[in-house]
């Protein structure tokens, strides 16, 4: 079994159904980041 494609799929899937914690970063986002200008948010109810 291939549990990495396994959980891939399982995250796509997710995203396709508006799970947004899986959604990537944009380029602009990521060009801000490498400038120093970033944030992180690692729980959504604390």
């Amino acid at each position: 079994m291939d549990y990495t494609k396994i959980n891939a799929n399982t995250i796509d899937r997710w995203v396709e159904n508006g799970w947004k914690w899986g959604i990537p970063i944009s380029h602009g986002q990521f060009i801000d980041a490498q400038n120093g200008n970033w944030s992180m948010l690692l729980t959504p109810t604390k």
